[in-house]
């Protein structure tokens, strides 16, 4: 029996599925790729990477189609992935040692889902079981039907040392977001309490102009979230679109900020809302110990890896509101030491240039007059 087996569903995905099954060449003996749209040039390319191939019906329902795949797979473990995403792994070897060596409830890997975010460990891997099957229209999970088979609401993976990496999230996704409306409202049908269901579904009418209809979608994924004596590290998002919204229309942020900060403790969104609010009130010195634990977090690494964040939040985005908040405060070395470092790392960026002078100028003034 084959160790791994690569499940996939492609349509009209020629372009970027060479580079996924090139990336699993030595990690994945066996490839099932189920095309719902008939290609013959896509079914020649897998073809031609040793994959099988079957044709199985697109019935607008993302589950059904990748359950179509699985009774094909012929491998002890099932590794799910999408044509417009690829693995890096540096040591193929002592992936495969840990698969052979283990049976248990799965495995999670590193997903990387837009560049220049950091990846997050997500289950990916899993028994190759009849029993285990994908759910949801849309945003399907083989997470419901693993919980049932071990009678475990949190059963406990292995973390494997290899990174998905994604694209498909990348440029304009007007065209994305018109094809998931439907899609995203029969799952709300089926399952009306999931709260990120209902935040992209406001994303898709907001796209689609339907700023009403988005606003109730938003406020009733923020309504689910305050109901859970337990909120998921994911649940964060329905607060950041909320923030991020009550900022573009210039309303009362602070509250949603507070009652984010009460939910999720020590959340890298919450600390840098937190930031920018304090910013905002002219309250500098209270701003500066939220973007210190930013850079903090990015240094050591230390921050959640449930959830994915911009890079840039715990470097460039910190270090440029600390360097404005600490110059503010007359702190011109520390604001000068910000600016040099932002100046390093992106020595095009002229307003890094012009930040930096202005403190190194202003430092050279207390200087002389006894105040520095």
């Amino acid at each position: 029996m084959p160790l791994l087996s690569a499940c996939l569903i492609v349509r009209d995905e020629e372009a970027s599925l060479e580079r996924c099954l090139d990336s699993l060449t030595g990690l994945a003996e066996d490839i099932v790729v189920g095309i719902t749209c008939p290609d013959n040039r896509t079914a020649s390319l897998a073809h031609d990477r040793g994959a099988r191939i079957i044709e199985v019906p697109w019935e607008h329902d993302f589950s059904k189609a990748r359950n179509a795949v699985l009774p094909q797979a012929s491998g002890r473990w099932i590794f799910s992935i999408d044509a417009d995403e690829w693995v890096i792994c540096e040591n193929i070897t002592s992936v495969r040692s840990l698969l052979a060596g283990k049976n248990g409830a799965g495995w999670q890997v590193y997903h990387r889902p837009l560049t220049d975010w950091t990846p997050y460990r997500t289950l990916r891997i899993f028994p190759n079981n009849p029993a285990l099957r994908f759910e949801g229209i849309i945003h399907e999970s083989v997470f419901p039907s693993l919980r049932r088979l071990l009678h475990n609401d949190a059963p406990e993976f292995g973390i494997l040392p290899l990174t998905v990496l994604h694209d498909g999230y990348e440029g304009d996704q007007t065209s994305k977001h018109t094809r998931y409306l439907p899609l995203l409202a029969r799952e709300l049908e089926r399952d009306p309490g999931n709260a990120n269901n209902h935040r992209h579904y406001a994303l898709c009418l907001r796209t689609a102009g339907d700023t009403r209809g988005a606003d109730i979608e938003l406020e009733t994924a923020l309504s689910i979230v305050r109901g859970k004596s337990h909120p998921s590290a994911a649940d964060i998002v329905a607060f950041t679109d909320a923030i991020e919204l009550a900022r573009e229309r210039n309303t009362p942020v602070r509250p949603l900020i507070d009652e984010a900060a009460s939910l999720f403790t020590e959340n890298p969104f919450v600390i840098w809302y937190q930031g920018l609010e304090f910013m905002r009130e002219g309250r500098h010195a209270e701003a500066v110990p939220c973007f210190e634990r930013l850079i903090s977090w990015g240094e050591t690494g230390t921050y959640d890896k449930t959830m994915s964040y911009p890079e840039k939040l715990f470097g460039d985005y910190a270090r440029e509101a600390l360097g404005e908040s600490v110059f503010l405060l007359g702190d011109y070395r520390r604001g000068k030491d910000c600016y040099k470092t932002l100046l390093d790392m992106n020595p095009e960026k002229i307003e890094y240039r012009v930040k930096y002078d202005l403190c190194t100028a202003k430092l050279r003034k207390t200087e002389k007059t006894g105040d520095g």
